[in-house]
């Protein structure tokens, strides 16, 4: 078996989550605080972080929070700086477990939460004010089975807006939208950016899988596909931390058991919606992984050795399966079409040249209207005629614009 290939459960046939003892029920809903927000926090080793992220919860004008850490076997005097900060305020629970990973963790704080409303945040993030108060305003009027906002980023200091995918999913309010009209919002997949109602995540999402590094996409892809409605808030309510050490599971791109897991979360998100919702948020979140979430990991394949480059190769291979026909690589923008076609082929060469040309930032580069009516972008490798023209066409939102008359930063060719 490949390294990575035992990381994560296949957890398709888990989209519809095993029925709760009548007993664990009972216990739940008889613990369970109306108007109260657990607040789930795993902590491992971020000692230079917690008292901060701590803070931002406890903070919050949202004054009914209980706040439940779990140290994961934390060796930095982590646990000494809970244990002060535990001393001052008793909505701060901290529990201990031998070092499992983050969605062990998580499970366990779960379990002793006594909310009526559930959220997550990691310990060296930052809640932003008025969050949790804004959050349950909207579920209180919507009615909704969860909510999720914006976020912003942390890098070196200063703060960043997110990846562009998310802005454009956030830019406009959507309260109590149904995901199949509003599959967009399935972009933003973190825990740390939702407040759930507790008898909708007993019911429909349940827990996290073990082990993992990605399992916030099975859980999002869960809770997006039972939920009847959900609100999607425009102000951000989180700052997250991009790590200077570079040491936070997400950066760790060139690891090839993150790899691995990355794209087998992402086929089984896949089958989980699938199973519970239809082949219509399937092919909206596959669009999404095509156009959004691997660009990290494809870009940055000339560092990678040749074992992380033949397991890229199976993977993108896999991925790809998912596509119901041909015509679904319309939907996927012309900078990822090559790429995806040139691994598909195992051509590293070709793409470590596409990267260093900069074809990844497709605005600029020249565009040219042909006679089918079609945009045709001038990325690099154009003039190479093993590559199919259709991986060139521009869709979406770029031919869209281009439609309607909108300036294109690298030029265009007006005819074929």
């Amino acid at each position: 078996m490949a390294d990575g290939d035992v990381l994560t459960p296949r957890l398709g046939v888990l989209a519809h989550p095993g029925p709760m003892s009548p007993r664990e029920r009972r216990r739940r809903e008889k613990r369970r605080v109306e108007g109260r927000v657990s607040v789930v926090m795993p902590a491992y080793n971020v000692a230079p972080y917690i008292a901060e992220a701590v803070g931002s919860v406890l903070g919050q004008s949202h004054r009914d929070v209980e706040l439940v850490v779990v140290d994961d076997g934390s060796t930095d005097g982590t646990r000494a700086i809970l244990d002060g900060l535990a001393g001052s305020d008793d909505r701060l629970r901290v529990l201990d477990q031998a070092n499992s990973g983050p969605n062990a963790a998580r499970n366990l704080a779960i379990a002793q939460a006594t909310g009526e409303f559930l959220t997550f945040l990691d310990g060296d993030d930052v809640l932003l004010p008025g969050a949790y108060e804004r959050m349950v305003r909207s579920l209180r009027t919507t009615g909704s089975d969860f909510a999720q906002a914006s976020y912003i980023r942390i890098r070196d200091g200063e703060q960043e807006p997110p990846a562009p995918w998310i802005r454009r999913a956030h830019a406009k309010e959507m309260l109590g939208a149904a995901v199949t009209e509003r599959p967009t919002m399935m972009v933003n997949a973190v825990q740390w950016s939702k407040l759930y109602r507790r008898s909708f995540w007993d019911d429909s999402v349940r827990e996290f899988a073990l082990p993992g590094y990605y399992q916030d996409q099975l859980v999002s892809a869960r809770a997006f596909a039972h939920a009847r409605s959900v609100d999607s808030l425009t102000e951000p309510t989180v700052a997250w931390r991009a790590r200077d050490d570079r040491s936070s599971m997400t950066q760790q791109v060139l690891s090839l058991a993150n790899m691995r897991d990355r794209f087998r979360t992402a086929r089984e998100s896949l089958e989980i919606l699938q199973v519970v919702s239809g082949r219509k948020l399937h092919d909206a979140r596959l669009t999404h992984y095509l156009n959004n979430d691997f660009g990290s990991t494809i870009r940055r394949v000339e560092e990678a050795d040749e074992v992380y480059w033949q397991a890229l190769v199976e993977e993108v291979r896999g991925l790809l399966s998912e596509m119901p026909d041909h015509t679904f690589w319309d939907r996927v923008d012309a900078q990822h079409k090559v790429v995806y076609h040139l691994i598909g082929e195992e051509r590293r060469a070709d793409v470590e040249a596409f990267n260093r040309a900069g074809g990844r930032v497709v605005r600029d580069f020249p565009v040219e209207q042909g006679d089918d009516g079609e945009f045709y972008v001038h990325l690099p490798l154009w003039e190479d005629p093993s590559i199919p023209r259709w991986a060139f066409r521009l869709g979406g939102r770029y031919a869209r614009g281009l439609r309607a008359g909108a300036t294109w930063r690298g030029g265009r060719v007006a005819t074929a």
